[in-house]
């Protein structure tokens, strides 16, 4: 998609950036639409250094809200983000400002909302895959049980199996949620590993019981 000069990619050069919103904020106004939209954005392309230019393009527009991922395109998500640029981001945006990256644990969310006391939301992806109670966790409820989160998961297995006519489409799916919530159990790369290969429902079962059910805290949290 970036490559296309789609998504993150969008954001170099920041001259076409800034024309695209011109071009849209000017027949929004000549046809006279009420709409409003929220832009989520990472921080650059490259360098953090494109920051600065970002800021001052969106700013210049009436923007409901600002979504900012603070890392690069090029970052995609390794390695942590950029908080001190995301506080750049905090003093200098004119609009509210929503952020969004690893939010993870109801702790990390508090970090955040103590470091930034006039933040307009949190965003949550990737961390409510990891952790399907994260927002039962932000409003004060308890943690994830481990008898819960395999009901949870033979739950969502069911629902695919009815979604698909191939059983092995559903396998395929969730094979893609535990790519996420398999950073849960460090020292169950074995089944994990056999889950990643296996194309068969009873034994994507099997496997989901063994690790999630395992161990003396078998859900791990961070």
């Amino acid at each position: 998609v970036a490559k296309r000069g789609k998504g993150a990619g969008f954001l170099a050069p920041p001259e076409r950036l800034e024309r695209f919103f011109d071009a849209l904020f000017k027949e929004l106004s000549e046809k006279g639409t009420d709409v409003s939209f929220t832009v989520k954005t990472r921080i650059g392309k490259e360098d953090p250094e494109e920051s600065r230019e970002l800021i001052r393009i969106f700013n210049r527009y009436p923007i409901r809200a600002l979504i900012v991922h603070p890392r690069l395109q090029t970052d995609l998500y390794r390695g942590v983000p950029n908080m001190d640029i995301f506080e750049a981001w905090y003093q200098e945006s004119a609009h509210p400002l929503i952020y969004n990256g690893d939010v993870e644990t109801a702790e990390g969310a508090k970090e955040l909302a103590e470091r930034f006391p006039t933040l307009g939301g949190i965003m949550i992806g990737r961390g409510l895959l990891r952790n399907p109670a994260l927002v039962r966790e932000l409003n004060g409820g308890e943690k994830i049980r481990a008898e819960e989160l395999l009901s949870y998961m033979e739950d969502l297995l069911a629902l695919y199996l009815d979604m698909f006519t191939d059983p092995r489409q559903a396998v395929s799916k969730m094979k893609e949620i535990w790519w996420y919530l398999g950073s849960r159990y460090p020292g169950r790369e074995k089944e994990l590993k056999k889950l990643k290969k296996t194309r068969e429902t009873e034994t994507l079962r099997e496997l989901q019981r063994e690790i999630i059910c395992a161990g003396e805290h078998p859900v791990q949290t961070t």
